[in-house]
């Protein structure tokens, strides 16, 4: 670094810029600016490059594309907006600059310019016809709720579902709904729905979009194109529920219902359950009337009965006496039946003894005895005869038999499979053959046929 006769430090115009940047930066380091855009540039990058100008001056801005997710509109040439922004220095320029966090619309007017331009590019998409809409279940058994858990708008809608759908699962998937980052966690919050979708065996088959009522710019996150898309690509039914009946967003228009209020999203989603619910209490009632007619009835019945009753104490005399007199029939019947059995007990016992068993037992042995000499004679017999004939045949099987031919010299023989040659069909020089003799076998080899 060159030095001066005082020794003060030399400034390169780079050091003198940076020092400027940091200074800037570190004492503006957020503020917010309403002016007009002009000069707007976009390069293929994405970034924005533009002018803020107003009456008393201007500025030059710079908006890098990683801070442009929660844009709920596109910036033209013209536009009255407020930029958040860091003060900052282009150092190889020496420009003055900001570097911005956010812009949105000034005014309820632009505000509702930029709303009515993204609803007619969204309409012309197609984003809004009735054919993409999803039917909503009419009895779900697992509701997601997206919206922030300490507004009353979730308040009432956990509220209604209790009370009008009590057995159907509520899972509330946070997502603040309002403020710059209200875009991009309404997006994460359906997309962390379809992972758990993917997941769960219990998935969520119906989504609540809801926030309370506000002005536009309270509502502004509604308006989001990305997540007008988001909503239209999602898989599970959506019903909108977001600010009064008189307000409207780009949000209820992609999604498959829009309700008027959170609480009348709530009461879409759970109408079918609620019906059944009305339909048992109105049978439960119908029920318990019909018991309390038939338990009357039968009170009354049984109170007519009651007068014609006897006394017990009459009741117990009469079947005492009629017990008694069964016990007297009884025993004379018993003594009757006893005389009975004696007198067949000893007309038997005659007729045993006329019959000796003696008797029977030496006829008995006589008819044996003479039953077992003609069996005797007929085995005789029988055998005599089977030999005659098993000798008649054992020499008829033995004229015959082929292998008695051998013994007279003859033999028999077979090629390799073991059939009987009858020809020298089929068999050629060196076919191993069998000979049967009547004692032994001859295996040899042909040499020659003829």
């Amino acid at each position: 670094m060159p030095e001066i006769a005082n020794n003060e430090e030399l400034l390169s115009v780079g050091q003198l810029n940076n020092i400027a940047k940091e200074l800037l930066e570190g004492h503006l380091a957020n503020v917010s600016v309403v002016a007009e855009i002009s000069n707007l540039s976009i390069p293929s990058s994405g970034h924005m490059y533009f002018t803020l100008k107003d009456d008393t001056g201007s500025v030059r801005c710079a908006f890098f594309k990683g801070k442009q997710f929660g844009l709920n509109f596109k910036p033209k040439d013209g536009d009255q907006c407020i930029v958040n922004a860091q003060v900052s220095l282009y150092v190889p320029r020496g420009d003055y600059q900001l570097i911005v966090n956010s812009i949105e619309p000034y005014g309820a007017g632009n505000l509702m310019a930029a709303y009515e331009k993204l609803k007619t590019k969204l309409h012309q998409e197609g984003l809004f016809n009735a054919e993409h809409k999803k039917e909503i279940p009419n009895r779900p058994r697992h509701i997601g709720i997206i919206t922030s858990a300490s507004t009353a708008a979730y308040q009432d809608i956990a509220t209604c579902l209790q009370r009008r759908s009590p057995f159907a699962k509520v899972t509330l998937i946070p997502a603040t709904v309002q403020g710059d980052k209200s875009p991009r966690e309404l997006i994460q919050a359906l997309a962390s729905v379809e992972q758990f979708n993917q997941k769960d065996s219990e998935p969520i088959d119906v989504i609540i979009l809801a926030r309370g009522g506000g002005s536009i710019e309270d509502l502004w996150s509604f308006n989001n194109e990305d997540l007008a898309y988001a909503i239209y690509n999602f898989n599970v039914p959506i019903v909108s529920g977001v600010g009064h009946e008189i307000d409207f967003t780009i949000a209820d228009f992609v999604a498959d219902l829009r309700a008027p209020t959170p609480t009348a999203a709530a009461e879409l989603v759970s109408q079918g359950m609620f019906e059944i619910t009305e339909q048992l209490e109105s049978m439960k009632n119908i029920l318990a009337r019909e018991i309390h007619a038939k338990i009357d009835a039968y009170k009354n019945a049984v109170r007519e009965l009651s007068f014609k009753i006897k006394n017990p104490k009459d009741l117990i005399k009469s079947w005492a006496q009629m017990i008694d007199l069964a016990e007297i029939k009884l025993s004379n019947h018993i003594k009757s039946k006893l005389k009975d059995v004696g007198n067949m007990v000893v007309r038997y016992e005659q007729v045993i003894l006329s019959q000796s068993p003696n008797t029977k037992l030496i006829t008995l042995k006589n008819n044996i005895s003479g039953n077992a000499s003609m069996l005797n004679k007929a085995i005789k017999g029988y055998l005599k005869e089977s030999s005659a004939q098993t000798l008649i045949l054992k020499e008829k099987i033995e004229a015959l038999n082929p292998l008695a031919i051998l013994d007279r010299g003859f033999s028999v023989s077979f090629d390799e499979n073991g059939k009987i040659l009858k020809n020298t069909n089929g068999l050629t020089k060196g076919n191993l053959i069998k000979t049967r003799l009547a004692k032994g076998e001859i295996i040899s080899n042909v040499h020659e046929t003829k």
